[in-house]
């Protein structure tokens, strides 16, 4: 019996170890960095979005971090070390790349027996909310949801996934349409299809010769990568402790001409120029694959030692040969070993002017594990480290969550608002003095202003003072209808500009004309509840009690509006500037 349940213990854990890999690999945090095209040779090409994935605790739903372009407060670039919670996903993708300011990601269905369903590609987009205090503001489109793309072949394996000038993906062990299964296939997104890239024969062969047949499933021996390039995409592969590395430099023509045996029937493809590179491998005493980034003109190596060692090595892709470029070390850090543990995933932070900052390694590690309701927040203790490339040091190392859940910014807010309530508070409880005693006269063919119509006069003057107001700021007064830029970087500026509008717009206006543009537009007027003492005339306001009118009103909106039920339809405003708002009655209307 003690030996069949030895077998029994061994059986288990030889099925349950795979599913308890799967579930890790599915933790494994996914990075994109998108690469800043059409650059000068001078210039150095950097990434200018980068984006975390990361799944929750269940291993169900995943997180989409957006890294904004860095660059601080003088290029209208976010700091190092913030980053933005940009949207939840019920489902956890596969693979993860970035074009410019949209993030694509890759969802297969994961089946015993896989019956080649197409893979989906899903993508959001990060899109700027305007701009103030030096600091662009960030929001998702299109927001609960995603957009899909062209679906990938379901088919064989999905080895790699990136950005570039446009999306590619590299495939192995493609069966349907007469594909060879031992060979790689490069496919890039043209024109929203996905066409293959003709690929270079060494290279074609190199996968040949690395692919193992057993039975009829094959698999490559080497591991292969693919790298985002600012104008193509390089393809790099380990041959024993040598790293060999093509580069496509730009897209010639379109092929019309297939090879049989080479690619799938009626494929269309597109040709690239390539260069090939064998470079020693950065690490010594190793045959492993190190993780692979690029900015621009260089090719960087990351690679995470014990003791929380971080370092990245850097070789020039435009050397005209291996021999005279060597990696060199462009950055070794220790970060806190109390802190950080094992490095999961690596990319590049974004940046805001690529010639005049330098870039940034991310590198996302494990952390204290979070706990309770900050478990699905921070990512399951989770850290987001930034390395720079330019001073060799560790620009910011802290847990991956937004900022501040509630900044500063959400203070001076919720502060704005208190003070609002509180006004309007006294304003209502307080009654200018003699106020029963005060007649309301009214000229001749003239009533009380309706309720709505008076509303229809707010609503006109609060639009054009938000329409200038944000137009000082240089922002489009649609940012005032999103809820994520209200208590970000300078909206309680563009607050104040309006209000400020409102009441000195309101208070020349109905001191000169007696009206506002929305009530000159609504059909009403302002005018002194009294009459002239000599002449019985209509009086207008004059400055000082129409901009108490206006500040009453504008700064306590909710007494302006109460008022309006009351059925004098006087607000405090109204009460304590001695005005009344008319409107003229018919010609055939008789008193």
């Amino acid at each position: 019996m003690t030996s069949l349940a030895r077998w029994i213990v061994v059986a288990a854990l030889a099925f349950l170890s795979p599913c308890v890999l799967a579930r890790e690999e599915e933790r494994t945090p996914l990075m994109a960095w998108s690469m800043s095209s059409s650059l000068s040779e001078a210039s150095i090409a950097t990434p200018s979005h980068a984006w975390i994935v990361t799944p929750d605790v269940d291993g169900r739903v995943s997180l989409v971090w957006h890294v904004p372009p860095r660059g601080g407060r003088l290029f209208l670039g976010s700091p190092p070390g913030a980053v933005r919670l940009a949207a939840d996903i019920p489902a956890i993708p596969v693979a993860a790349a970035a074009v410019g300011e949209r993030l694509y990601l890759v969802f297969e269905e994961r089946k015993a027996m896989p019956d080649g369903s197409p893979r989906q590609v899903l993508s959001l987009d990060a899109v700027p909310a305007g701009e103030l205090g030096g600091e662009i503001n960030w929001v998702t489109r299109p927001a609960g949801r995603l957009d899909a793309a062209a679906s990938l072949r379901g088919d064989g394996r999905l080895i790699d996934f990136a950005g570039g000038r446009m999306l590619h993906a590299l495939m192995h062990g493609l069966r349907d349409l007469e594909a060879d299964p031992t060979r790689v296939y490069l496919v890039a997104m043209v024109d929203a299809q996905w066409r293959e890239v003709m690929l270079p024969p060494d290279l074609v062969e190199q996968s040949r010769r690395g692919t193992q047949r057993q039975g009829n499933r094959v698999s490559l021996e080497a591991p292969w990568r693919l790298v985002s390039l600012p104008d193509g995409v390089a393809v790099a592969t380990l041959e024993g402790n040598e790293l060999m590395v093509w580069t496509s430099t730009r897209i010639r023509e379109e092929a019309t001409s297939i090879e049989a045996g080479d690619a799938p029937a009626g494929s269309p493809r597109v040709a690239c120029e390539w260069r090939m590179k064998r470079l020693s491998h950065p690490l010594a005493n190793t045959t492993r694959m190190p993780r692979l980034l690029a900015d621009g003109h260089h090719l960087l190596a990351f690679d995470a030692g014990e003791g929380g060692r971080w370092r990245v090595w850097r070789f020039d892709l435009d050397a005209a040969s291996p021999e005279r470029a060597r990696w060199e070390v462009a950055c070794d850090v220790v970060a806190a070993p109390a802190d950080v543990g094992s490095a999961l995933a690596s990319g590049m932070a974004g940046v805001a002017s690529g010639d005049l900052v330098a870039p940034s390694v991310l590198v996302v590690a494990s952390g204290p594990e979070a706990s309770g309701s900050q478990a699905r927040i921070l990512g399951s203790g989770r850290m987001l480290g930034e390395l720079s490339l330019a001073s060799g040091s560790v620009l910011s190392l802290a847990p991956l969550a937004p900022r501040n859940p509630v900044s500063a910014a959400d203070y001076r807010l919720m502060g704005v608002l208190l003070l609002i309530v509180l006004g309007t508070v006294i304003v209502f409880l307080a009654r200018p003095p003699g106020f029963e005693a005060t007649p309301v006269t009214l000229p001749r063919q003239t009533c009380l202003a309706d309720p709505l119509r008076r509303v229809v006069a707010g609503a006109i003057d609060l639009l054009i003072a938000c329409v200038i107001g944000t137009a000082a700021w240089g922002l489009p007064v649609r940012v005032l209808a999103t809820a994520e830029w209200w208590g970000g970087g300078g909206s309680m500026t563009v607050l104040a500009t309006v209000l400020a509008l409102l009441v000195v717009q309101g208070g020349v206006c109905e001191w000169l004309f007696g009206r506002t543009p929305g009530k000159l537009m609504a059909g009403c007027a302002v005018i002194g509840a009294r009459p002239h003492a000599e002449t019985g005339m209509p009086m207008g306001l004059g400055l000082s009690r129409a901009m108490v009118r206006n500040m009453l009103k504008w700064l306590a909106p909710l007494v302006a509006i109460v008022g309006l039920l009351d059925p004098s339809r006087r607000h405090r405003g109204d009460q304590w500037s001695g005005s009344v708002v008319i409107e003229r009655l018919p010609d055939d209307v008789e008193e």
